[in-house]
């Protein structure tokens, strides 16, 4: 499944992952209740053209920021770049390709930052699923950040692709790539999660 695209199961998958866990859920099936609507439309004012780029390669190059981040895609790689995580929580959830199998989500989480991996038990593989940025962060390009309004982000990225509920989603034209999702309380960026590719 390309949770790149379609990833409203990313979403759900931070809302039940961290607070409460994933237990009982098919992985890769979890998707967002609620009817898709057409994002209102926003006036992007004037300084967006002091930006640099295209709305799109603007995407690209947070997206690309995304991966330097994490510095790789299993739990050993991300504690060697992080350190020991503050906490880890695991959820088991049922293989979408064989019922029988258990895997197991693993939420290492570090102040103002998250990472979901997804552990494979038949092949003991590890993908990473979700990086999750839920407190302002330096060095994010083009001042994008939590806290920001959604005029703000829809100033940088332009209109999003699809709205769900209270979040913006961004997704670039190139396969396997992750999705962009902003997620808001009152018009205000509260999460900002990349969404990986994951099958």
């Amino acid at each position: 499944m390309l949770y790149g695209r379609l990833s409203g199961a990313a979403v759900l998958g931070v809302l039940l992952a961290l607070p409460g866990g994933l237990s009982g859920c098919a992985p890769h099936s979890r998707s967002l209740s609620g009817k898709t609507v057409k994002p209102p439309r926003v006036e992007a004012p004037k300084a967006t053209a002091s930006l640099p780029g295209t709305p799109g390669e603007r995407l690209n190059r947070i997206i690309e920021h995304g991966y330097a981040l994490v510095g790789g895609n299993n739990r050993k790689a991300i504690t060697a770049k992080w350190g020991p995580p503050a906490s880890v929580k695991s959820d088991q959830v049922r293989n979408r390709h064989n019922p029988k199998l258990m895997d197991t989500y693993y939420t290492l989480q570090y102040p103002g930052i998250s990472f979901i991996i997804y552990h494979v038990s038949e092949s003991n593989r590890e993908l990473l699923d979700l990086l999750i940025i839920d407190k302002p962060r330096d060095g994010l390009p083009f001042g994008v950040n939590v806290g920001m309004s959604a005029d703000e982000v829809v100033r940088i990225l332009g209109q999003p692709d699809e709205q769900r509920q209270d979040s913006y989603y961004y997704w670039t034209d190139t396969p396997n790539t992750p999705t962009l999702i902003f997620s808001f309380a009152e018009r205000t960026v509260r999460e900002i999660t990349w969404g990986f590719y994951v099958d």
